[in-house]
């Protein structure tokens, strides 16, 4: 379904998957980008405005197919212009570019490190999968604010987990610059060169708009 900025529904429509979907993406064209776990081969399907799958857009790194599908977790947001998304994992790697053209390109995080590591193990008739260790996101919230994406980078524990918003150039991936909040955060989002900080004070959430100083 889609949302407009009053918060009320624009349009639903059923859908045709095999497949869990973990994010969507709406397209200017009235199409659909989501991130469908399990689907085989790894990527992102394009949905029709009746929720059709039009089209399969594989993702810009040749390994993938032999990472779980638990590991491959992934956030997506629009850009502005509607013609495409940033699809971003969740768990590390990095974050890629993608349109109905396919993959514009596929960079790591500024702090590299890969995904989660998992292990597969006999249960009941089948086979189930878990981390080994625990588990380290890399971000909850990618957004895009013109051409520039912000991403809420969680990351290893540590005196800044949590902390940074790393900024990037949406027609490169080429790393920005960062911000450092000055407390840990569980959300973040940049509109209009504002940003939205969701964070717990306590037992209660708070929002918090800021600018950044000039």
């Amino acid at each position: 379904m889609d949302i407009g900025p009053d918060g009320q529904l624009v349009r639903e429509w059923p859908g045709r998957l095999s497949v869990m979907v973990s994010h969507v993406c709406a397209l200017g064209d009235g199409t659909t980008l989501v991130a469908a776990d399990g689907h085989e081969p790894p990527g992102v399907l394009q949905l029709g405005p009746t929720g059709d799958t039009l089209q399969h857009l594989p993702l810009p790194w040749p390994d993938i197919h032999t990472v779980s599908d638990l590991a491959r977790q992934a956030r997506m947001a629009p850009l502005d212009d509607g013609s495409g998304c940033i699809f971003a994992f969740a768990l590390g790697r990095g974050f890629a570019r993608i349109g109905p053209e396919g993959a514009a390109y596929g960079v790591p995080y500024v702090e590299d490190f890969d995904f989660s590591p998992t292990v597969t193990v006999p249960y009941g008739q089948g086979t189930r999968t878990s981390f080994t260790n625990a588990v380290v996101y890399a971000t909850f919230n990618p957004s895009v604010d013109r051409d520039t994406l912000v991403v809420l980078f969680i990351g290893p524990r540590g005196e800044h987990h949590k902390r940074f918003l790393d900024h990037y150039d949406t027609s490169t991936g080429a790393y920005l610059y960062s911000r450092l909040l000055d407390a840990p955060a569980s959300s973040a989002v940049r509109v209009n060169g504002t940003y939205f900080v969701t964070k717990l004070d306590g037992d209660f959430p708070s929002l918090t708009a800021m600018r950044p100083r000039r």
